[in-house]
């Protein structure tokens, strides 16, 4: 009983003396407003990459896309964490790894730009920050990267971490969208179905496969088909089958484009 009797009076004097502070804060040194933000917000950083990225290139501009902005905020975090500017991370991912491990529905040629720079955490002005992150030829090479007709869709990411900014900015021809990134086998093999990219007909659109690490088959050339459209005006779809075995295991699919339009120049 004389210990519960000590807790209690020793909780009602900490009580005591925690409103005698309370009652005895001098105001004229009490803090008037939240703290400032040191240094650029990440979301006026991206605002400002994207006015500049918009600015580049022919007209239609490229369409940002949300799995390219996962991709691009993704790789700017991790290099403005880790402070590497590459397309590959210190493990030795590639960004085609990247979009076959997160988005591998998309069917197409990807190219990635980045470029890191440490920061004044004064200067909070995003704008200025972007301007010298993109200096000593970084704007350039954006540029050149994004100068061509090919490029139909980007994605932009931006992060600040302890002093340092990450800019990536992912571009991409989109040839097609699967459906499925795993149909059933079938006795004829595996049937691949989705839309075509813009720039792309069915014709364009091939098809292989190679098991484990024996040599790649023939390439098929994909068909158009009707079969999934839900409305008129929807974007044109394909079909290809590869002849995989039912029973294969350890099969690589890969897609192939021909055409006019050529390859997205990497950075």
């Amino acid at each position: 009983m004389t210990g519960l009797l000590i807790v209690v009076l020793l909780s009602v004097a900490v009580l005591a003396w925690a409103v005698h502070l309370g009652l005895h804060v001098d105001p004229e040194n009490a803090p008037s407003g939240s703290p400032a933000w040191q240094g650029p917000d990440a979301a006026a950083l991206d605002a400002a990459l994207t006015d500049h990225v918009q600015g580049i290139g022919d007209d239609p501009a490229p369409t940002r896309t949300a799995e390219l902005d996962e991709l691009a905020a993704h790789h700017a975090f991790d290099m403005a964490t880790r402070n590497f500017d590459s397309e590959t991370t210190p493990e030795g991912e590639t960004l085609e790894a990247r979009r076959t491990r997160l988005h591998p529905k998309l069917v197409g040629e990807i190219a990635q730009w980045q470029a890191v720079g440490d920061v004044d955490a004064a200067v909070a002005d995003a704008t200025r920050v972007l301007d010298g992150v993109l200096g000593a030829g970084a704007g350039d090479l954006l540029r050149a990267s994004l100068d061509g007709p090919e490029v139909g869709e980007i994605g932009i990411g931006a992060a600040v971490e302890r002093g340092r900014v990450g800019l990536c900015v992912v571009m991409m021809s989109r040839w097609a969208t699967l459906d499925d990134t795993a149909p059933p086998p079938a006795h004829d093999g595996w049937t691949f179905r989705g839309e075509l990219g813009r720039w792309t007909a069915a014709a364009d659109l091939q098809a292989r496969f190679r098991v484990a690490d024996r040599p790649w088959s023939d390439a098929v050339t994909a068909e158009p088909e009707d079969q999934g459209a839900t409305a008129p005006g929807d974007p044109d779809r394909f079909r290809v089958t590869v002849p995989v075995a039912p029973d294969a295991t350890a099969v690589e699919v890969q897609f192939l484009r021909k055409g006019v339009h050529g390859r997205v120049r990497g950075a």
